[in-house]
């Protein structure tokens, strides 16, 4: 959950829509579905459909909640109008929808959706949205980009980790390797090269969905919080507390002890025995 105005989470362009669609308009149905696999280096048959549950509890719930529904109206919606006539100017749209919708009290939106985990045929949707309202018709899809941002990284992720899975399964069939190291034989430390915490954590399930080797925390944190899995009862990720560079180099000192033991020391300085490890 964070503390930003939901209102704020999506693109500029869509803020005046209400205003654009056709006069008489009362019901916007969309749905989202891959449109190909052309950027995988392999042939793949379909995506696998993950983050919808963690986006409804999450965002749509959550964070519309606490920091939209439930915040006085002159502070949710005046925040809003600050940010669009700030950036698009003064009396650049007209806010009684907005106040409308506080009023309402909840996203008047139906979802209906695959079971996730489930591989998705390219050009089927993998789960439809509309609104429940006639007036809330502009809702549709004005969340469709925070939808999109949520849903793509840990489908993608989910997806590239099913075809290393379908090797390595292809591979220890062929060699022998014994298959129960499989969920191991993947592991993901990718906390550090996403966008922050909370992309680490979308990412992380993706990667989750097929192995459970990983050092990324927060993958089993979301798995826990928004797919009621339970670290107690059951193995959802594992790892190791080993070393990194920064111990390595602390135990300089006692560099020659280690190299005594791999027969490699032979009275040479501090400085030759770097050397030696460097090269």
């Amino acid at each position: 959950m964070s503390n930003v105005n939901p209102m704020t989470q999506t693109d500029f362009y869509k803020v005046n829509h209400k205003f654009q669609y056709p006069e008489g308009t009362s019901l916007v149905f969309s749905g989202m579905a891959p449109r190909s696999g052309k950027h995988f280096p392999l042939p793949v048959d379909g995506v696998v459909f993950l983050g919808l549950q963690k986006l409804c509890m999450e965002h749509l719930i959550e964070d519309w909640d606490n920091n939209f529904f439930n915040v006085d109206i002159d502070t949710a919606c005046g925040f809003y109008r600050r940010r669009i006539e700030t950036s698009l100017g003064p009396d650049a749209i007209d806010f009684s929808h907005v106040e409308e919708l506080h009023k309402l009290g909840y996203l008047p939106v139906r979802i209906r959706a695959l079971p996730e985990g489930v591989i998705v045929p390219f050009k089927v949707p993998m789960f439809t949205i509309e609104n429940t309202l006639p007036e809330f018709f502009w809702l549709t899809n004005y969340l469709e980009t925070v939808i999109s941002s949520e849903i793509w990284k840990p489908t993608t992720v989910a997806t590239i980790a099913r075809e290393y899975r379908k090797i390595l399964e292809e591979y220890a069939e062929k060699t022998g390797a014994p298959k129960e190291m499989i969920p191991f034989s993947v592991h993901e430390f990718a906390f550090r090269g996403m966008s922050g915490r909370h992309d680490a954590g979308n990412s992380g399930v993706g990667h989750l969905a097929s192995f459970v080797g990983t050092d990324n925390m927060p993958a089993i944190d979301t798995c826990e919080r928004y797919y009621f899995a339970d670290a107690e009862s059951e193995l959802i990720g594992t790892s190791i507390p080993a070393t990194e560079h920064s111990v390595a180099c602390a135990n300089i000192g006692h560099i020659e002890d280690e190299l005594l033991r791999a027969g490699q020391y032979k009275g040479q300085s501090i400085e030759e025995l770097a050397r030696i490890l460097e090269g």
